[in-house]
């Protein structure tokens, strides 16, 4: 037996395996990316000259420039500064609730969070987590000034207090969550694991009701 030519056939076996496995490996890292997944979320701490906006949810459309519906275009891409990290976020305009814009608008959003690690951990503040493509939202946004380096662009009010995931199953959905709130909500809120889930559930309900008219 030429037990060189069996040794051969099996490094290359075992090749082809690792291969295989890698090229499987790296396919569901993409999709966990493109899919705004994260291994791990981290605080980031907030800037001292940020400003809260809206201190009840009845504030939120006075604090804002623009309240849209709309949709994600593209999975937000992380820019990198030489002092700040932002994420910059492509959101296609359905409807208009106030403000200045039009239904098939394009508008830019800095979110305040920003992925490192190949997509892997995300570096956020307090609750918010990105916003994800296939999802439809709720935003009350702020413009920047003319004169900051953002001009043209606009944020959320307050991160997650400012975007507000639309149910696709407007006919069932029920905004009484105050007293039911459990971890699958917030899932479906989008809502990071340092978001005050309480506090949030009102406001969502609050939205849903007077913006949406979901009860």
């Amino acid at each position: 037996m030429d037990y060189r030519r069996y040794d051969k056939r099996t490094f290359l076996n075992f090749g082809n395996i690792f291969f295989v496995l890698l090229v499987v490996g790296l396919v569901i890292l993409f999709f966990l990316i493109r899919a705004n997944r994260y291994f791990e979320i981290k605080q980031i701490s907030p800037a001292p000259e940020r400003l809260r906006l809206a201190w009840k949810p009845e504030e939120l459309e006075e604090a804002s420039d623009l309240v849209v519906t709309g949709q994600i275009a593209a999975p937000g891409r992380t820019y990198r500064g030489e002092t700040v990290r932002y994420m910059e976020t492509r959101l296609i305009v359905d409807e208009v609730l106030s403000g200045d814009a039009a239904a098939g608008d394009v508008i830019i959003m800095t979110e305040e969070c920003y992925t490192d690690n190949f997509g892997m951990t995300l570096w956020t503040q307090e609750g918010y987590l990105p916003a994800e493509v296939g999802n439809c939202y709720l935003f009350f946004l702020k413009k920047y000034d003319d004169d900051s380096r953002y001009a043209g662009m606009c944020y959320p009010v307050d991160l997650e207090y400012g975007k507000y995931r639309i149910p696709e199953d407007t006919e069932t959905f029920s905004a009484d969550l105050q007293n039911a709130v459990t971890a699958e909500d917030r899932d479906f809120f989008q809502l990071g694991p340092d978001g005050d889930l309480d506090e949030y559930a009102r406001w969502y309900a609050y939205v849903m009701s007077c913006f949406l008219g979901l009860e």
